[in-house]
């Protein structure tokens, strides 16, 4: 009648042991996706808050990669809830058998020649023993296995980041095509993409001959399990503690107990890989900015009014000894057009660098309104600068946002600043107007506009933010002369009252400037105005201008 009662509570414990896990599987299910995007999107808005010299090092773009990686494979904290959800299921499946076995072996022995053997305190102990040194050697080698395919794990990491990244900047990339076809260059991609392809399937060919092993090395136990489960039952059903008709019944517990303890290994097991592998989500959350943001506001001027020094700077990028600027000392003229040239190496982009604040000097300081830039709120101090680098980027979005950097931008002044850039007739000629989507390869409402009408946009986007200081590096490179002429003709109506910086090549753009500031080595070795560095011999400027004034005169004659 025992045996009934025993029976009937554990048919009720794996009914309702399976009508748990059914819902929890069902609510992490609901849930999982949720997480995963969640993740995704908290590690995306980590990245856009980190600082230019934080996010810029190789390795905080290797750590963001691998955290990537590790949500795109392992699916993130969804993964691990659904895994914690499957090792309770086994464990309530381990407990419900183990506690039939544990029975068994406890039931007196009635009769027989097998009595004593099964009666005896020894044999118990030696069963529960063989049991316990079997689940341990389990153990022992899933922790082995979890080592090697930890190891794998970053390998295939790392190659998978590779793989991607070509597939995304050659085939998926509409503008690499032109290059492709015209240099010929199909053949030698393809190869490197089977040396690609053919390197990360070795990463996983590898572990083959390794999941074979642990294949057998179950089936081993499994064996083991069973064959000391026979072995007992039989001393059972010899000695009279059970009748035949229950053998298939504790066989069955024991089975179920094997099953169930390999399948809880197993996921114990991938659940420690997955934490591992979300170990690198977690390094790129703890990443901080390297600058310190600074506490004082920065005053709020209509007149424009800002002091901008530099005292002694010198600078190293981080990594290396050599310095791209070498005790750089200047004031910035308020309210004046300037420019900024040198050969190529010389430190110009450098110098607007530090001046944005997007690198910290290696040695003497910056200040405003003779306070040092670091002592600033950092994200008060950017709002001063409106700035279009010569390497822009403008996204797959609407017009607008490009421009307004916002989902609800001031149209009219939008309208404004494209009229200045001389875009406005462009624009309004597009069906969407200012919602038309950049780049058809995004959206198929997208408008792929030339490289000129592009770094006009970015020229909008930095006049829209009406900052104080205005920054075109390299501005008109992308224009045809026409269009470079209008935009420094009307370059005192865009700029207004305010101070602006120009990097530049074009030695022909200087002519708009009131003070040029000519940079070599590192050094800033000549300032003045046009005319008067024009008359001085033998300066850097002088022959700069003279190396590009064929061009200016053959200009003029076409």
């Amino acid at each position: 009648m025992t045996a009934v009662y025993l029976t009937a509570a554990m048919l009720l414990l794996l009914f309702f042991g399976g009508l748990l896990q059914d819902f929890l599987q069902m609510k992490v299910s609901c849930y999982a996706d949720e997480f995963y995007y969640l993740s995704d999107l908290w590690m995306n808005e980590h990245a856009l808050t980190l600082d230019y010299a934080s996010i810029s090092t190789h390795e905080t773009m290797e750590s963001l990669r691998m955290a990537q990686e590790a949500l795109r494979q392992r699916g993130g904290l969804g993964n691990v809830l659904s895994m914690l959800t499957t090792l309770i299921s086994h464990l309530f499946t381990i407990g419900t058998s183990f506690g039939l076995v544990l029975y068994l072996c406890l039931q007196p022995p009635a009769h027989g020649p097998f009595t004593l053997l099964a009666s005896s305190p020894i044999s118990l102990l030696l069963t529960l023993a063989l049991l316990a040194a079997l689940i341990i050697s389990n153990f022992y080698f899933r922790k082995k296995d979890q080592k090697i395919r930890t190891h794998h794990m970053e390998a295939s990491f790392r190659s998978d980041i590779i793989f991607h990244y070509l597939n995304r900047a050659v085939v998926a990339n509409p503008q690499a095509f032109k290059t492709i076809q015209l240099g010929r260059m199909t053949s030698m991609l393809y190869q490197r993409f089977c040396a690609d392809q053919s390197e990360a399937c070795e990463t996983f060919l590898l572990l083959f001959p390794h999941n074979k092993k642990m294949n057998r090395l179950d089936s081993l136990f499994s064996a083991l399990v069973m064959l000391l489960a026979y072995g007992l039952t039989v001393v059972k059903i010899l000695s009279g503690a059970i009748s035949i008709g229950g053998l298939l019944k504790y066989t069955g517990a024991v089975s179920q107990f094997s099953t169930g303890f390999l399948q809880l290994t197993f996921t114990y097991q991938e659940l420690m890989i997955y934490l591992s592998s979300m170990s690198y989500v977690l390094d790129f959350y703890e990443l901080k900015n390297k600058f310190e943001t600074g506490h004082i506001p920065v005053e709020k001027r209509t007149d424009h009014v800002y002091e901008l020094e530099f005292h002694d700077v010198s600078f190293s990028y981080p990594g290396t000894e050599k310095q791209i600027l070498n005790h750089v000392s200047c004031k910035l003229n308020l309210k004046q057009k300037m420019a900024v040239v040198g050969p190529n190496g010389a430190g110009k982009t450098t110098f607007i660098k530090l001046l944005c604040r997007l690198y910290e000097p290696t040695s003497g300081c910056i200040t405003l309104n003779g306070v040092d830039i670091r002592k600033y709120d950092y994200r008060e101090y950017l709002d001063l600068f409106g700035i279009v680098f010569q390497d822009f980027a403008l996204f797959p979005y609407s017009i607008a946002e490009n421009i307004a950097s916002s989902q609800t931008p001031d149209e009219s002044r939008i309208w404004q600043v494209l009229r200045l850039v001389e875009m406005e007739d462009r624009i309004r000629r597009l069906p969407q107007g200012l919602n038309t989507p950049l780049f058809s390869h995004s959206s198929k409402d997208g408008v792929n506009f030339s490289g000129g009408e592009l770094q006009k946009l970015a020229i909008a986007r930095a006049l829209y933010k009406d900052a104080p200081l205005v920054i075109l590096d390299e501005p008109t490179a992308a224009l045809d002369p026409i269009s470079e002429y209008e935009i420094y003709s009307h370059f005192d109506t865009l700029v207004k009252d305010k101070t602006s910086i120009f990097i530049s090549h074009r030695m022909s753009s200087c002519r708009f400037c009131e003070d040029i500031l000519v940079f070599e080595d590192g050094q800033l070795s000549e300032r003045d105005s046009h005319a008067a560095l024009l008359s001085q011999e033998g300066s850097l400027y002088a022959s700069m201008w003279n190396a590009q004034a064929q061009y200016y005169e053959l200009n003029q004659e076409t």
